[in-house]
């Protein structure tokens, strides 16, 4: 870092450069680099315990890596083939929540008109046509860190595309911060008000963005509340009554999202208490005109069998339990789920397109399929990573973070997540039957003659990738062709 100082004069703009010498890292690589006191100053440095901190207990409460501490800085990447996408002066803040006490903590940055320019101007995120952006997060993998260090990431990426669901994209990277190698990290997409402008070109400032039970992140919660009220309120049996639920909520949104978390087992999302709690749920509208409530995925990282082994977590009927009728105090978002439900039509998609899922972008060779990608793609990166960052954290006084501390502790990590993924659809289908007494579930075998005579709509699957095909539904709930 440089900049030029003559006499009276002020001094010039800070000039910022990164060079790599004898480094040959295979993922792409971001630069971050700030003043050092902006980093490790006790009373002001932003990774720092600080003065206030309690530093008995994660996530150690009033720590200075909690006061959002905003910060200057400069942030460059490279891409794979060690080609320069980017750099700029940015604002940069610690990013996360309980994952802020982790040694390795996430960063937010976001560009800033105070220092040059209001938008990263580059294409981050291969899986998106998006070129221009005004933030992203450097996380270190949340609940998940070095455990497998990708779950969140993997889950977003299985439903990407092939469902109606608003993702996180990420993509993984090594961060070096002020010049030192500081781990492998994911670059992710900030979900906020310009993440729905990038992702579905409307205009930021006339949003209804909410989180958890109807908490205000932009504009009001006054429509989903009323919204709530009448699909909880009224005969979703009566078809008047339904269509006009219809016209609020976006049914193919509503039901790929709650069937990607019940699916995954994400025990950090809606709890089973009575109250019954909730974590990591957002949801958004354009207000004028209005347009139907969508979920966005977030934070997933307690999914796919994180805590606990997979004997306990395989047979786990998260949509069971959470829409448990013995509860009295239920969120929201169940209290519309349990009313639309009683609808057989609404009941029907959204038990076939459960079972479309199950035998399609769920099914376990193709998660595999993904979750073998990212090992190998991790693989070169993670033994330096796990010599800087090693040890495992308690919290909560049962669980354990960061249980990987070397290579071969990691893949049984990463084959424990698998051993979910190979049991998780049987299990998940026996608790639909319980849960609607559906008489028995029936395999369906799809094939054309002569071979490569035509393609079979199934449901909501378009087209199916190869036959002769077989699927497994249900009996009683029509399926069509």
């Amino acid at each position: 870092r440089a900049f030029s100082l003559s006499g009276t004069y002020l001094p010039g703009a800070t000039i910022t450069n990164t060079y790599f010498i004898n480094e040959n890292i295979s993922l792409p690589v971001v630069s971050l680099c700030t003043d050092s006191l902006n980093l490790w100053d006790w009373n002001t440095g932003m990774y720092v315990m600080g003065p206030d901190a309690d530093t008995t207990t994660p996530p150690y409460s009033n720590a200075n890596f909690w006061k959002g501490f905003k910060k200057e800085a400069h942030a460059e990447y490279f891409d794979k083939n060690k080609n320069l996408g980017f750099e700029q002066d940015c604002a940069t803040e610690i990013h996360g929540n309980f994952s802020k006490a982790w040694p390795q903590k996430s960063f937010r940055v976001m560009a800033n008109d105070d220092y040059g320019d209001p938008y990263i101007n580059y294409k981050i995120f291969p899986g998106k046509n998006i070129d221009k952006f005004r933030s992203f997060n450097i996380r270190n993998a949340g609940i998940d860190w070095n455990t497998c260090h990708f779950r969140d990431r993997l889950m977003h990426g299985i439903v990407e595309n092939k469902t109606d669901i608003d993702i996180m994209e990420g993509e993984a990277v090594v961060l070096f911060l002020n010049g030192q190698y500081w781990g492998v990290y994911e670059i992710r997409e900030r979900q906020d008000e310009y993440y729905l402008a990038e992702n579905h070109n409307v205009d930021p400032d006339n949003v209804d963005l909410l989180r958890f039970e109807g908490d205000i992140l932009e504009g009001s919660n006054a429509a989903f509340f009323e919204m709530v009220s009448f699909i909880g309120s009224n005969d979703m049996t009566i078809q008047t009554n339904y269509d006009s639920a219809l016209k609020l909520i976006d049914l193919e949104n509503y039901c790929d999202y709650f069937i990607a978390e019940t699916y995954y087992g994400n025990w950090d999302w809606i709890y089973t208490g009575d109250p019954q709690g909730v974590n990591n749920i957002k949801f958004w509208r354009t207000i004028s005109p209005a347009s139907k409530w969508r979920y966005i995925l977030w934070d997933t990282d307690l999914g796919m069998s994180l805590f606990d082994d997979v004997s306990t977590n395989c047979p786990q009927d998260l949509f069971g339990d959470i829409i448990d009728s013995s509860i009295t105090q239920p969120s929201v978002h169940v209290v519309m789920l349990r009313s639309l439900l009683k609808n057989t039509s609404f009941r029907n998609y959204f038990v076939n397109r459960y079972c479309d899922l199950i035998n399609t972008i769920f099914y376990p060779d193709n998660i595999i399929d993904k979750v073998q990608s990212i090992r190998d793609e991790l693989m070169p990166e993670m033994a330096r990573h796990f010599t800087k960052w090693n040890g495992p954290i308690f919290i909560f006084g049962t669980y354990t973070v960061g249980r990987s501390t070397d290579i071969p502790s990691w893949l049984n990590e990463i084959d424990t997540l698998e051993a979910f993924v190979n049991c998780r659809p049987y299990y998940v289908r026996d608790s639909l039957q319980s849960e609607f007494s559906f008489v028995k579930q029936v395999d369906v075998t799809l094939s054309v003659s002569p071979t490569g005579a035509g393609n079979i709509k199934l449901n909501t699957i378009n087209k199916i990738d190869s036959l002769p095909w077989t699927g497994v539904y249900f009996d009683g709930v029509p399926i069509t062709m």
